[in-house]
């Protein structure tokens, strides 16, 4: 039985994370695969790979030095940046000089799963390993569960590397970016920012409750209607937005070091993670706020003091969440 080692080059993060999660897994995957004729053993490396998105000649470099120093048969690089071929995104390029492989994570989009990175991890290095043992192998096995169904490989020389490379590509310029947009969001974890807004939701709600103990709240609900309340939310959701962007200074200038098309995705990466950060805290911070008032306030109760006598709906106690929310 052949025994291999495969070297995996990964960004720290959501990325290490989701790896280290296979690691134990991927061997006997590989082993099983290749029907018990190669026993296999994965090393992992933590390597920022910041290198840059718009020339991925310093990452490559980066990882073929892990790999002669490690000694590893087959190498992948598993990066957060987004590659780009002719503004076509580029789910993985096979370096054929050395046999390195550069998988983007960013362009799995929402399909940041456990088992779809396990399957891309072992159908790439089955690739190198096929290839090697044969030299007619051509290097296109099938991913159309893992990439789209418009995706297709393209062999060609890269001048920074100068050597031949097999890239897997999106075939649709707009769906490809809206899978690295979705992708790049998914790997900032919006979840991890409503750690930093606990303080600002405990405030919040406080505050909330507070007023909620004044008649001059409930009547303010009853007066608003509905376009209004949503036109105060919007506003209230799109203020925050800005003030978190301003305040910690996400925004990307233009600059020697960034291309406009890269600082424009960039940018919109920020605003969709915060987006989605601020819209869950709101949803949280609504829940309390129904749950509360329903609780504290029945029905009954809030008609009479506002003056209605068919009573107090469901609708009603919404109303009146919307402008706590403000």
């Amino acid at each position: 039985m052949n025994k291999k080692i495969l070297g995996l080059v990964v960004s720290p993060g959501e990325a290490e994370k989701k790896v280290n999660t296979l690691i134990d897994m991927i061997p006997c995957a590989l082993k099983e695969v290749s029907q018990n004729t190669e026993e296999w053993q994965v090393q992992t490396i933590v390597d920022s790979l910041t290198g840059s998105a718009e020339s991925i000649n310093e990452i490559f470099q980066k990882i073929n030095a892990h790999t002669k120093k490690n000694a590893w048969d087959v190498t992948i690089g598993i990066t957060d940046l987004p590659i780009f071929h002719e503004g076509k995104v580029v789910n993985a390029d096979i370096n054929e000089k050395n046999d390195v492989i550069l998988i983007s994570l960013p362009s799995l989009g929402w399909k940041l799963k456990k088992n779809v990175i396990k399957q891309l991890i072992i159908k790439m290095a089955l690739t190198i390993s096929e290839s090697d043992n044969d030299s007619n192998n051509k290097r296109s096995p099938s991913f159309i569960n893992i990439f789209p169904r418009n995706y297709k490989s393209v062999r060609l020389k890269i001048k920074e590397t100068d050597s031949f490379h097999t890239r897997f590509i999106l075939g649709s310029k707009i769906k490809g970016y809206m899978r690295i947009l979705t992708g790049m969001t998914f790997i900032n974890n919006p979840l991890n920012m409503l750690q930093t807004l606990s303080g600002v939701l405990a405030i919040g709600f406080t505050t909330g409750a507070f007023c909620m103990a004044f008649t001059t709240m409930w009547q303010l609900s009853y007066l608003f209607n509905g376009w209004r309340l949503l036109l105060a939310s919007v506003s209230s959701i799109l203020g925050m937005l800005a003030w978190i962007t301003v305040s910690h200074n996400l925004w990307e200038v233009p600059s020697k070091k960034n291309r406009k098309k890269f600082r424009k995705l960039y940018n919109l990466t920020t605003l969709s993670t915060l987006m989605s950060s601020i819209l869950i805290f709101y949803f949280i911070l609504f829940l309390l706020f129904l749950l509360l008032s329903v609780t504290l306030l029945p029905p009954s109760f809030l008609g009479q003091t506002l003056g209605i006598k068919e009573g107090i709906g469901f609708t009603r106690y919404l109303d009146m969440h919307g402008l706590l929310l403000l």
